[in-house]
């Protein structure tokens, strides 16, 4: 017998243990479970009703039909089980309807699912601007938010909503002791050189707590810089083509 975390029973046979060979270790060998089995007791499972029965239900050669959060336990099973064969139809069944809500709350589960993980990173990157405006954002870790940073089909207005977003980030993270090195970290994936002059100028007296603060106002001031030597080249590069276009008339006449 089968305990769900919310106290419901679901009776099983000696076919778990053929099924995987984790569930045979854990109901047969030495653990405290297979005690339990031997006096009658049920075995606890740490996940719904719903990711129990859809476990049971595949286990049993049938086709589980789970919604998202029950889906998200049913993977964690999975991962703890070895059964490969379901994850890979989850992972089906999740992709076939993918959008960027439901790619967010599966980055934050979906651990050993790479592939999934890639494309829940690509709708996001799809929808960043909105993404980046949700509580459940916070709970990305730093490696995902920097994945999705850097990703080439990022998709944003200006460069400033990337800025914006990495505050919001670490304003509702779960880290908040790691603040400082994170910032420190993803303030590379920023495009300074693409921030207009008067954010450049905001961000330079912009108050940052810790050692962060030298470092993002160096980072505003080499952009302020970078953007001042390419104007001043563009008016040089200007001026050359007004004094040809001046001779050349000159010469006609």
């Amino acid at each position: 017998m089968l305990q769900s975390s919310d106290g419901a029973e679901h009776r099983a046979h000696a076919v778990l243990c053929a099924a995987s060979k984790d569930f045979k270790n854990l109901l047969g060998g030495s653990f405290l479970e297979a005690g339990r089995v031997q006096r009658g007791q049920p075995v606890e499972i740490a996940a719904s009703q719903a990711a129990v029965h859809g476990l049971l239900d595949y286990v049993y050669g049938g086709q589980p039909e789970v919604n998202l959060e029950s889906g998200l336990e049913l993977i964690g099973l999975v991962e703890a089980f070895s059964l490969p064969k379901l994850a890979n139809a989850i992972e089906t069944g999740f992709r076939a309807s993918l959008n960027s809500n439901s790619a967010r709350q599966i980055l934050q589960e979906a651990h050993g699912l790479h592939t999934l993980k890639a494309a829940c990173e690509e709708k996001v990157a799809e929808d960043f601007e909105t993404c980046s405006q949700q509580l459940d954002f916070g709970k990305l870790d730093p490696g995902q938010l920097a994945g999705i940073l850097d990703r080439e089909d990022l998709v944003v207005s200006r460069e400033e909503v990337v800025f914006k977003a990495l505050f919001n980030w670490l304003k509702i993270s779960n880290d908040r002791d790691n603040r400082e090195v994170f910032l420190g970290a993803l303030l590379h994936y920023v495009d300074f050189r693409s921030i207009s002059v008067d954010n450049l100028l905001r961000l330079g007296r912009l108050p940052v707590p810790g050692l962060n603060s030298n470092h993002l106002h160096r980072k505003a001031k080499d952009a302020l810089q970078a953007q001042c030597r390419k104007r001043t080249q563009c008016r040089k590069r200007t001026h050359s083509q007004d004094l040809n276009i001046l001779l050349t008339v000159g010469s006609l006449l």
